[in-house]
């Protein structure tokens, strides 16, 4: 194990152009987590993938109500609400 790294990525949706805003628009919701990914590496040379997860995380509002991809979502994340209907995790 000492001879890896492990590296995290975190992909957030918020509503477009709310960060222009402050986040201060009717619509703007503070970020939510809708990707994780984890990849674990050697320090080999090369780097070569030892392990690696990627999951979906279905977005939910403050009141825990699941919120709705737009179409600029879908198109930065690659994915849309189906594949969050069928493979998001809580």
């Amino acid at each position: 194990m000492a001879n890896s790294v492990i590296i995290l990525d975190y992909e957030y949706w918020t509503a477009e152009g709310a960060h222009d805003r402050k986040r201060r628009g009717m619509y703007d919701l503070p970020p939510l987590l809708v990707q994780m990914g984890v990849i674990r590496l050697s320090l080999e040379e090369g780097l070569p993938e030892l392990e690696a997860l990627d999951e979906i995380v279905i977005p939910r509002d403050l009141a825990g109500n699941q919120v709705e991809l737009d179409q600029f979502a879908e198109e930065l994340f690659g994915f849309g609400n189906q594949e969050i209907n069928d493979r998001g995790l809580e």
